[in-house]
């Protein structure tokens, strides 16, 4: 068998597996289609009688009940049922007993909506690898028919799934039509044929049909006679059986049933509900893109398939508009039991062409969002495809408790004696050696073309190690040693620089000033006693102090300060100790801005978070929050070493770092999804061996912390989930905003030390003159924000040509996009707007200013000479300012309150018997 029809064929193999594996059991929708097949069959008749009591979805008609569903259904679930029905008749097992019962409605799903879907998915993936990469194409539909909809309406007998899978090979078809005009006529009777098909089993399906009917009306009417014709006959099930009912063609069994919302417009359809739309599209609840967030990507995919194919990217928008229209206006658009948003399956198919472009322009986030959706998806149908409506996040509510109970869908490792979770492990092993053999297929046809490309003749690699070597000779022969080389010149030192630097090692010195006046309260006495328990080997820590939201951080910060806890117990020292690691971040800051921006720009940044009073704050004392700048600043220097010059071990400090930062602070565990987009959008070359081994470091550097959750089963982190949190207002959200520039200057600074302490303060050191420049210095960073906002616009054209974007722009830019998403979160969560919550965006707020006050002095708009005056004297208000606070501290240490409490000088003698009676249990 040749390539191109073995892969597809491995495509339907595998979904076809997926689909039989689990079955959903009974249900009122499933059972009335099911009771009809069974009263035909057995019966020979339409009525339900002798079945009834098992579903809701049924009429009441001259004394007999029917089923209320389209009938289409019945004639494609007919030949598997009748296959069930004559092997268990041959075995002796009676087919309306449980047994029998059980084994019908599995044969017959499988072999019905299981095979239309499964064709689905191979025709997708027949459609998408014409148009694009075959692995891309393979990712995409594994997305779409493994990780959406798909999935869990194929394992029973709803007719979503054989829609969505009529629908998937009917764009193949159009697809097929638009390439090969030649044999449009049986492309016309083909997707006719489909299109009536899909009408038949499920009325909403006419939307689709429509639009199909409505392009290939364009084609000419030709056409659309062919394909009226061959849709006549599946949709005269429809008539014929409202007249086998109700003895009339047009009578409808849904116009007919006792539900209230079916009586308001057309069959429950009114006018499109706001609470609808943000149900169906992104709640917890039923929202398609938070269940399925790999189809976000069609946002992406739909300007680059108006270019390549307009009659597709019409199809492919119109109806999905269309159907999320409908839905939003029907009375029942939660659909009851239901996974996800059942009433938009239909455009699923739609949705996954535009998203398979959108992997196509963003791969390793479109993979990354590929795998989160079948990792769900996955995981609730094998629990249950139609969990109860009252259970508003089912994915923490519903599902987690499920599953640690045991409760689970049936699937064939059940057969086999496993359990369910085991059964679901099992089809988890079998599906990725058949998704690794399809992508080795896949490898095996571009390895030719892959290894002409990069094979390299010995003559030219000796050639080009030749030059290399003499190159490096006449370098070194260059290079001359003299001793006055070695001693400055003052006499070229720029005064300006000067105090700038003597202002940053001034500010390093105020973190180690009065440090036995730091602060000092539960939770630095509960992370110093876990530090040397860890330190020496009582007790391994696996996890940190709570968090302010209820969950546990992760260890990676007890683990810091276990170097110091091995030496000493002493609150003071150990606090110097993260006071260094902050001074170090602060040079490491400087060496990485030199390189990514210039010299002045480091400086002048340095200098201004350096001095910036809540920075110092936030380095005297025994928070994970006080260390982050020195991790996170590594964790940009690695991406921009990665940018400008490939090496492996940049690969293993950026995932190092990266699982340091993540465990530092939870904010920051949005920080990997942020990364991927990066690395997709700038194309970040990196080995796939190297990818291995980081992710392998940063796997290794979690495995403690997600023992503890293991062992603890997942409690914390379920409760955590659980806590509803209420959105906050505009009002809310400009806090935020003010906070983000506070923490990097000294406003608000009353809130930490107590409104007395701060007025005494204020009367005995500057007066309010430091407040005017702290207000001087936000007001810059919201107008140089503004200015890059503009110039942004300005320079749109260059910001869709990522490649050609400067690494150094790159990183401000990722800044920026870390900036937007994290306030954005604290707004979704509620999180209030404590400082340390902005220490993630530390380096940003003055790097923006200084980064817009250069480009506006380079081009002429602002003074040199007034901008660096401004500068300076922001600077040098900040250090005053930090100065005389600590003098102050140590002159009134009981005259401070609020955050900040009581220092711990004051309560020194408490605090040693507290942890000498600790340290020795």
């Amino acid at each position: 068998m040749s390539f191109d029809r073995r892969t597809p064929l491995a495509v339907f193999l595998l979904l076809l597996f997926s689909y039989a594996y689990i079955n959903q059991g009974w249900g009122w929708n499933q059972n009335s289609r099911l009771d009809v097949l069974h009263a035909l069959f057995v019966k020979h008749t339409i009525t339900i009688d002798a079945y009834e009591e098992n579903t809701g979805d049924k009429e009441k008609l001259n004394g007999h009940f029917y089923s209320e569903k389209a009938p289409g259904m019945i004639l494609v679930a007919a030949p598997a049922f009748l296959l069930a029905y004559g092997t268990l008749h041959l075995s002796g097992i009676n087919i309306d007993g449980a047994t029998g019962w059980k084994i019908s409605d599995r044969v017959t799903t499988a072999g019905s909506v299981g095979l239309l879907a499964a064709l689905g998915g191979m025709c997708l993936f027949l459609l998408l690898r014409r148009r694009m990469d075959p692995r891309l194409a393979l990712i995409a539909t594994l997305a779409v028919f493994l990780g959406s909809l798909p999935f869990p309406y194929a394992t029973m007998m709803f007719s979503h799934g054989a829609i969505m899978g009529l629908f998937a090979i009917a764009l193949w078809v159009f697809d097929l039509r638009d390439r090969h005009p030649k044999k449009g006529a049986q492309y016309d009777y083909l997707l006719g044929f489909l299109c009536g098909l899909a009408v038949s089993c499920e009325y909403p399906a006419a939307i689709g049909a429509g639009m199909f009917f409505l392009l290939t009306l364009l084609r000419g009417w030709k056409s659309a006679a062919r394909f009226v014709a061959a849709s006549i006959l599946p949709l005269l099930t429809i008539p014929l059986y409202n007249w086998a009912v109700s003895g009339s063609f047009l009578s409808l069994g849904y116009g007919r049933v006792d539900f209230a919302g079916m009586q308001d417009g057309f069959f429950g359809v009114t006018l499109p509900k706001s609470e609808a739309v943000r149900g169906l599209l992104f709640s917890h609840f039923r929202g398609l893109f938070f269940w399925s967030p790999f189809l976000l990507l069609s946002a992406v995919g739909y300007p680059v398939l108006y270019r390549r194919s307009q009659r597709l990217f019409w199809m492919t928008l119109l109806v999905p508009v269309a159907y999320v229209c409908f839905a939003t206006s029907y009375a029942y658009w939660d659909g009851g039991f239901a996974f996800g948003p059942r009433h938009l399956s239909a455009a699923v198919p739609f949705l996954a062409i535009a998203a398979a472009f959108g992997l196509e322009k963003l791969s390793l986030t479109g993979t990354a969002l590929a795998a989160a959706s079948i990792l769900m998806t996955t995981f609730a149908t094998f629990v249950n495809a139609m969990p109860p409506n009252e259970f508003h996040r089912p994915l923490f509510e519903f599902y987690p408790r499920d599953f640690s109970e045991g409760k689970m869908a049936w699937n064939l490792g059940r057969s086999l004696g496993l359990s369910g979770a085991w059964g679901m492990a099992v089809w988890a092993a079998i599906s990725a050696v058949a998704v690794t053999g399809i992508f080795y297929q896949l490898r095996e046809r571009r390895k030719s073309a892959a290894a002409a490309k990069h094979v390299r003749s010995w003559s030219r690699a000796w050639a080009h190690l030749h030059a290399m070597v003499i190159r490096w000779s006449r370098t070194i022969s260059r290079i001359r040693f003299s001793p006055s080389s070695w001693i400055p010149d003052f006499r070229r030192l720029d005064p300006v620089r000067t105090i700038l630097w003597i202002a940053i090692i001034g500010a390093i010195s105020l973190r180690f000033v009065h440090l036995p006046l730091m602060e000092f309260k539960g939770d630095e006495f509960d992370v110093l006693i876990r530090a040397w328990r860890n330190a020496h080997g009582v007790e391994f820590a696996t996890t940190s102090i709570p968090s302010s939201v209820g969950l546990v951080n992760p260890p990676f910060f007890v683990w810091l300060l276990s170097i110091p806890a091995f030496f000493t117990s002493d609150p003071v020292l150990v606090t110097a100790f993260v006071a260094a690691v902050n001074a170090a971040g602060l040079l490491l800051l400087y060496a990485f801005l030199k390189r990514a921006f210039s010299a002045n720009t480091a400086l002048w940044t340095t200098a201004l978070l350096s001095t910036a009073p809540w920075a110092i704050i936030y380095s005297r004392k025994l928070w994970p929050q006080d260390v982050m700048i020195f991790f996170l600043v590594l964790l940009y220097f690695a991406l921009f070493l990665m940018m400008k010059r490939y090496r492996p071990w940049h690969v293993y400090l950026l995932f190092f770092t990266l699982a340091a930062v993540t465990q530092l602070h939870l904010i920051a565990w949005i920080l990997p999804l942020i990364f991927f987009l990066f690395f997709d959008i700038f194309r970040v070359p990196i080995r796939k061996r190297d990818l291995l081994g980081g992710l392998s470091l940063f796997a290794l550097l979690y495995l403690p912390y997600l023992f503890f959750h293991q062992s603890s089963s997942f409690l914390n982190l379920l409760d955590f989930l659980r806590d509803s949190h209420e959105s906050l207002n505009i009002r809310d959200i400009l806090e935020h905003l003010e906070w983000s520039v506070a923490a990097t200057s000294g406003l608000k600074f009353a809130a930490h030390i107590g409104d007395d302490a701060y007025a005494l303060f204020l009367r005995q050191y500057f007066g309010m003159i430091p407040v005017l420049f702290f207000i001087t210095y936000a007001f810059g960073v919201a107008i140089a924000f503004a200015a890059l906002a503009r110039e942004g616009l300005r320079n749109i054209r260059l910001l869709l040509r990522p490649l050609t974007i400067e690494p150094g722009i790159r990183i401000l830019l990722l800044l920026i996009a870390v900036y937007a998403v994290i306030i954005g979160i604290y707004a979704l969560i509620g999180a209030p707007p404590y400082t340390q919550y902005h220490i993630i965006f530390y380096p940003l707020m003055p790097l923006v200013l200084v980064f817009a006050l250069e480009r506006a002095v380079r081009s002429r708009f602002f003074p040199s000479a007034l901008a660096h005056s401004l500068l300076l004297l922001i600077v040098l208000s900040n250090l005053a300012f930090s100065a005389g606070f600590i003098h102050f501290l140590g002159r009134n240490p009981e005259k401070i309150g609020a955050g900040y409490g009581k220092p711990y000088a004051l309560e020194w003698s408490l605090w040693e018997q507290k942890i000498h009676l600790e340290l020795s249990q």
